[in-house]
């Protein structure tokens, strides 16, 4: 058993950091896998246990006020136990123990990491099976009374995302003098983000690679916009020929590109299109249950070309709160390839849980919008721009970034963003 004195002192950013005097002229040495609540026990002299350099455990006055095995113990609930705190009956899921971290990072005492990220990716917990390990971030066994869930734990940014948003403002300021806009929306319900991206787990969430928060990427954002606007412009009756009037999408993107200089110029386009190819009675042409395309034909602009639009990540107002939701194929059987089942109760359910972000904690996500040329009309880019302001208030003196952020905000509050939006995740709102 070794002596010290200890030294507990709080970081400009309110943490706690404990250090360890030994008295043999050598500098404290840190402990940094030590929690301690506050600095009461500053410049105490203290006992110390260890076991190949880590500390096991730190008495006062013959009173243990730190312990290795209750810092281990405490990552696992213990029978009947359901309440850790807020409203949820779930403790954290996190369990350095029981991860495949590396061993001396599993032995340090961590009981939480301040990005969510690398809680969710890399501190993986796993479940024990008969062949294998099942890496899971919930569980709900009413027999073994387990419960926990992964708790979203956002560091020094929690009480920081308005200044998160504003450095994006700035950006986007710096990067386009007054050619850019911002849009702030709401989710109405919950959002599902990433959850097909490849994970560990059975389900994903696009988290920043940086802040380890939910956000939306700058890609998708553009996505959902350009299809929205495919389908909404593109593929109305009015734009489609006759002959393909029963299949309307099926070269919506394509008489798009080829036709229209205002898209070509907003998203961007290839040098040379294809369009599929229609029968005499409406139907398109396949072969071996591939569409058959005809001839190449040059974009509307006539050569390749790069959009103007830049689009920017969708950042949250405020720390998002993270809420597991379940998804359960009934009848699994019924929908196999091979032979069939009848859809009968008698087939054995497989809850799937995924993660999702709520809209409580009022939050809102912050994107931009910006113009590589200048805040330009859209009757200057081309002719074909009525296509875009059927049954709307604007006209050809609209500028190039009022349009786009109509489409865009049409997108996300009718169409959504993210995963099952057919069922009502991902819908946004305006918002002030």
């Amino acid at each position: 058993m070794g002596k010290g004195i200890l030294k507990v002192s709080r970081t400009n950013k309110g943490k706690i950091f404990v250090e360890l005097d030994r008295q043999n002229g050598k500098p404290p040495m840190p402990l940094s896998y030590i929690v301690f609540l506050n600095t009461d026990y500053n410049g105490k002299e203290c006992e110390y246990t260890d076991s190949k350099g880590i500390f096991t455990s730190i008495s006062i006055d013959g009173k243990v006020v730190w312990s290795r095995v209750q810092v281990l113990a405490a990552d696992k609930p213990q029978a009947g136990q359901t309440i850790n705190s807020g409203n949820s009956k779930f403790v954290d899921s996190l369990s350095i123990r029981d991860t495949f971290l590396p061993w001396d990072v599993r032995n340090r005492g961590i009981t939480d990491i301040d990005n969510f990220a690398l809680k969710l990716y890399k501190a993986a917990r796993y479940e024990a099976a008969k062949d294998s390990y099942k890496f899971t971030f919930f569980k709900n066994d009413q027999r073994e009374r387990v419960y926990f869930e992964i708790k979203a734990n956002y560091g020094h940014l929690k009480d920081n995302f308005d200044a998160l948003c504003q450095r994006q403002a700035q950006q986007a300021e710096r990067l386009y003098p007054g050619n850019s806009q911002k849009i702030t929306l709401a989710p109405q319900w919950r959002l599902i983000l990433g959850i097909g991206s490849e994970s560990v787990y059975e389900t994903n969430m696009t988290l920043h690679h940086l802040y380890g928060v939910p956000y939306l990427p700058s890609s998708s954002i553009k996505g959902v916009l350009r299809s929205w606007v495919i389908s909404q412009v593109f593929a109305q009756p009015d734009n489609v020929p006759d002959t393909e009037k029963q299949f309307p999408l099926v070269n919506a993107e394509a008489r798009a590109i080829i036709k229209s200089k205002l898209f070509c110029t907003i998203f961007g386009c290839p040098e040379k299109e294809k369009s599929v190819k229609f029968d005499p009675n409406g139907n398109p042409i396949k072969k071996n249950n591939e569409y058959q395309k005809g001839e190449e034909e040059k974009n509307a602009l006539g050569t390749e070309h790069q959009g103007i639009i830049t689009f920017f990540d969708g950042l949250p107002t405020a720390a998002p709160i993270i809420k597991t939701d379940v998804m359960n194929v009934h009848y699994k059987d019924w929908y196999k390839e091979l032979g069939y089942q009848p859809p009968t109760d008698t087939q054995r359910t497989n809850p799937i849980h995924f993660l999702t972000v709520s809209n409580e904690n009022n939050l809102r996500f912050q994107t931009h919008i910006a113009a590589q040329k200048g805040n330009v009309k859209i009757k200057d880019i081309s002719n074909d721009y009525g296509l875009f302001i059927k049954d709307t208030n604007m006209s050809g003196d609209t500028t190039l970034l009022d349009l786009v952020a109509y489409w865009l905000t049409q997108a996300l509050t009718h169409h959504g963003i993210g995963a099952k939006t057919a069922v009502g995740y991902g819908h946004m709102k305006t918002t002030t």
